[in-house]
């Protein structure tokens, strides 16, 4: 495995670590964990781009390939199930076919382009935009004048009440080399 690969899955496996441990010890406090953070933390677009935040996340060197990491927190009780669509680039792991808990999907996508992703996750497969809790990311990573930024746009689908956010805490775009972080949430 190159180097630079193992890098970005002990920075994956931290985040995935952290994520857990915050559902761990939400067990020992009162309320929800799933709803308090999704309130504190997590957004949701409606429909409209909102920004990932730009910080440093390879050091500011660039890179042969540069790697987006999709962390998604399933809030819904109910199993996800992806719902036909696959990243695009090198895909180092695939996404999920279920999701019980914590998700995780990484690929590999040259650097200095731009870049869109698009992917969904319902609780139904047998009626993935009907009787169920059925949510869309589209991610945007635009690179110009030497500087990369991103966007996700979340929707809402089926007739369950879903909320499809992202976290911008615990995301990322690094405005040198174009690598991306994403935690996404569907509650």
């Amino acid at each position: 495995m190159p180097r630079h690969g193992v890098k970005y899955l002990a920075v994956s496996a931290l985040v995935g670590a952290s994520l857990l441990a915050a559902v761990s010890a939400s067990a020992e406090e009162p309320g929800d964990f799933d709803s308090q953070r999704m309130a504190q933390e997590f957004v949701a677009s409606q429909g409209q781009p909102l920004p990932v935040p730009s910080r440093d996340l390879s050091g500011s060197k660039r890179l042969v390939y540069v790697t987006e990491t999709f962390h998604i927190v399933n809030g819904t009780g109910s199993t996800l199930y992806k719902n036909g669509t696959a990243l695009s680039g090198h895909v180092i792991v695939q996404q999920p076919a279920t999701i019980a808990g914590l998700g995780f999907a990484q690929t590999e996508v040259p650097p200095a382009m731009n870049w869109s992703q698009g992917f969904s996750y319902t609780t139904n497969p047998a009626d993935p935009w009907g009787a169920a809790k059925a949510c869309v990311f589209s991610v945007f990573v635009t690179y110009s004048g030497g500087v990369c930024s991103a966007s996700v746009v979340t929707y809402p689908k089926g007739n369950q009440g879903v909320v499809c956010t992202y976290s911008p805490p615990s995301s990322a775009i690094d405005p040198v080399t174009c690598e991306l972080e994403l935690t996404l949430g569907i509650d």
